[in-house]
């Protein structure tokens, strides 16, 4: 029997599921920038960093980058998108992050977006991601709330759906509260957060990634001009380790 990480890496081997949410990773993108707009950092590390959106956009010729993704696929398509002039400021890891071995405490600035729903143990990522960041370092961490309405409708949705088409494997479901009530147990505080929803699946069957993202950015406005953040199940959240 296959193991829940073989299992994610089997769905994250395509790009398929990256073309057809170009939309959502557009406004975490913006919304991480939005993040950090004021924020000093020099070595970042993006966890499950896909192809490089989030990230990539942060890296200067003054910062250095490591991309984290157990998907060889993702990591090819990064590589394309790396600036010549930059490329020895970027180090690419092709691991599991539940089993990477990074030097400790050596990054001020930590992305794990799209990550903790599909780890096989959310509390060893957090433990990893503690380990690796600076006393002061950044933290921006996504969630999908478990108790949410819209997140209930979304799982009926898959329910039915799997009928057809039976899941691959089954999503953490966490809820935000203690989620962060852990992280603040252990010394980090929240600066920021921002909430919003996904259209149904209907929706992203019919419409273009630009009509998705301006129907989400209508109804949910972007950071720090945010509209109706407790009807939002989607949540990016940037916090500070205490020095």
């Amino acid at each position: 029997m296959k193991s829940q990480s073989d299992l994610v890496r089997s769905v994250f081997q395509t790009a398929e599921w990256h073309l057809k949410a170009a939309y959502n990773i557009r406004i975490r993108r913006e919304t991480v920038q939005a993040f950090l707009k004021y924020e000093s950092f020099t070595r970042i590390l993006d966890i499950g960093c896909g192809d490089g959106s989030l990230s990539l956009p942060l890296l200067t010729a003054e910062r250095y980058l490591t991309l984290l993704d157990f998907s060889e696929t993702m990591l090819s398509l990064v590589r394309s998108r790396i600036p010549n002039e930059l490329a020895d400021h970027v180090e690419l890891l092709n691991q599991n992050v539940l089993s990477a071995t990074l030097r400790p405490h050596s990054y001020d600035l930590i992305l794990c977006v799209g990550v903790i729903a599909h780890v096989e143990s959310p509390n060893a990522l957090l433990e990893k991601i503690i380990s690796w960041l600076k006393p002061g370092g950044s933290l921006i961490l996504q969630n999908t709330e478990a108790d949410h309405v819209l997140t209930s409708v979304a799982r009926f949705l898959e329910r039915i759906r799997s009928v057809l088409r039976p899941k691959i494997y089954d999503r953490n479901q966490l809820r935000s509260s203690e989620l962060l009530g852990a992280l603040t147990r252990k010394n980090f505080d929240l600066q920021a957060a921002f909430s919003y929803g996904l259209p149904l699946l209907g929706m992203r069957r019919i419409a273009s990634q630009e009509t998705l993202y301006r129907v989400v950015r209508l109804a949910y406005g972007a950071y720090p001009d945010a509209r109706l953040p407790s009807c939002g199940n989607e949540c990016l959240y940037f916090l500070k380790a205490r020095p």
